[in-house]
């Protein structure tokens, strides 16, 4: 654009509109389907949580909420009992990526997030539709490009739902009694629209220190007039006569910064992994994980394998598949592997054999 410069032109010929109407507003449709009675969800005695600024306290869960223009909706300081557990967290980012070779669609891999904002694309959100209940509603405020403050009214809803049974007993012998408590959850979200996709972000938390993030895709598909010459039906869905859609996901980045304790904590991950005990007649006994990775095995551990069958090779394929080990057949040979009990050194048919016969020790 500075240098008034036409880089390249891209053209891809004329292709005829589609002509049937696509409008979806009821006001549009010519039959709706009945509705179901309605629902009403009321607490007589009030809500079970109180809201100071953008401070929320809720069954010894405390937290505070804002809009991000970028991330969207956001959670602060989150806290169970006093306990700190979140000192921030949010969707960071996300991606569109299509599918499809069609010149409308192919250059696509929308960042929903960053490139056009949840917070700023929020949705001013109506009782009744968007939330249901007694709610307590949040507004955002947001800069314009010409540096005013926009204010989105409801663009935060806070309520609290009902979700079915927690814990149940029933007590047959002697007295014979039932006990039932019902959980619930705190329900804090924000819908945005972004084109022709709408997201919703649910934060809930549980009566039993549960967390959890919901993210919701709505809205309509994005489309493309039919062209039979370049059309692919394993990449772009026909869903009328004279409209396709694209295949394409939509994935999500989420940060959590973790402040639990105070932050002076780590974070340790334990895993399980199985091992085989190998041997060999020229090579020191060693285990393997299923991840090839080799340890020699200290003098002091103890393995059964009644079979006597303890090829390196065998016992490769006994855990983990002869078609893993094909590749490295040779390499193993050249180690000096060889059949336990011979000197000869394994064939393709001979592991295959002695593989039925070796058992998988774990350590």
């Amino acid at each position: 654009l500075t240098d008034n410069w036409v880089v390249e032109i891209e053209d891809h010929g004329v292709i005829k509109m589609a002509e049937a109407s696509a409008r979806y507003d009821s006001d549009s449709q010519e039959v709706l389907r009945s509705q179901p009675k309605e629902i009403s969800i009321t607490q007589p005695k009030g809500v079970g949580f109180q809201v100071s600024n953008n401070e929320i306290s809720w069954e010894d869960w405390n937290l505070r909420v804002s809009l991000d223009p970028i991330e969207g909706l956001v959670i602060h300081n989150l806290k169970l009992e006093e306990r700190p557990i979140l000192y921030r967290a949010s969707m960071s980012d996300m991606v569109v990526p299509y599918g499809s070779s069609d010149p409308m669609h192919s250059w696509k891999a929308v960042h929903d997030g960053t490139e056009y904002g949840f917070g700023a694309l929020a949705n001013s959100l109506s009782l009744g539709c968007d939330c249901l209940g007694e709610i307590h509603y949040f507004d955002s405020h947001k800069l314009s490009f010409d540096g005013s403050v926009e204010t989105i009214k409801n663009a935060i809803c806070l309520h609290e739902e009902d979700y079915g049974i927690q814990w149940k007993h029933s007590h047959t012998i002697g007295e014979g009694f039932s006990e039932v408590r019902r959980s619930r959850r705190l329900v804090i979200s924000s819908f945005s629209t972004v084109g022709n996709y709408d997201y919703g972000i649910f934060w809930y938390l549980y009566l039993d220190g549960t967390i959890e993030l919901e993210m919701k895709l709505t809205g309509i598909v994005g489309v493309s007039t039919y062209n039979e010459n370049i059309h692919n039906p394993a990449q772009d869905m026909k869903i009328t006569n004279e409209l396709v859609s694209p295949i394409h996901q939509h994935l999500f980045n989420v940060r959590i910064d973790w402040h639990l304790d105070g932050g002076e904590n780590n974070l340790i991950e334990t895993k399980t992994v199985k091992y085989i005990l190998l041997t060999s007649s020229s090579l020191p006994a060693r285990l393997i994980s299923s991840e090839g990775n080799i340890e020699i095995v200290p003098p002091d551990f103890k393995t059964i394998n009644s079979t006597g069958a303890g090829d390196a090779t065998a016992a490769y394929i006994a855990a983990f598949g002869i078609n893993d080990l094909i590749p490295t057949i040779k390499n193993a040979c050249a180690a000096g592997a060889i059949i336990a009990g011979t000197n000869e050194k394994p064939t393709l048919e001979k592991i295959q054999e002695i593989s039925s016969l070796v058992d998988v020790n774990l350590r």
